[in-house]
């Protein structure tokens, strides 16, 4: 590799691995925020505590599957509010609320559109 070559290799790494920390913190934060040990989410998810660790220390590239495992099953959200890193996690829980206050006072069918709507937006939350 040329000059050129190592330093765009570096560049990748980089952000490879501030993308890994970032992505660590905010695995830190939302099993935190849900008062879960390493050990917990890890049986949620089907990975050992070890490997969670590994993950919020930033030092861990998972796969795409472990990645789910750990939004929908380990979390009970979706891939994409995983990697929101820029969304404060008491923001997130504002417009929950907001959301739900929206739909609360609807009849069931006005819901059930609400819900296919979202779901044709963002995709299916199970």
């Amino acid at each position: 590799m040329g000059r050129k070559g190592d330093e765009t290799y570096r560049s990748g790494v980089h952000e490879r691995d501030t993308f890994l920390r970032a992505l660590g913190r905010r695995v830190r934060e939302l099993r935190n925020a849900a008062d879960l040990t390493q050990e917990q989410l890890g049986e949620r998810a089907g990975v050992s505590a070890k490997f969670l660790s590994g993950i919020e220390n930033g030092g861990v590239n998972m796969s795409v599957g472990v990645l789910n495992e750990l939004a929908t099953a380990g979390f009970g959200i979706s891939v994409t509010a995983l990697l929101n890193f820029d969304l404060e996690l008491g923001e997130a829980q504002r417009l929950e609320n907001k959301i739900a206050a929206l739909v609360s006072g609807l009849p069931t069918e006005s819901r059930k559109r609400a819900l296919r709507a979202l779901e044709a937006f963002f995709g299916p939350h199970e």
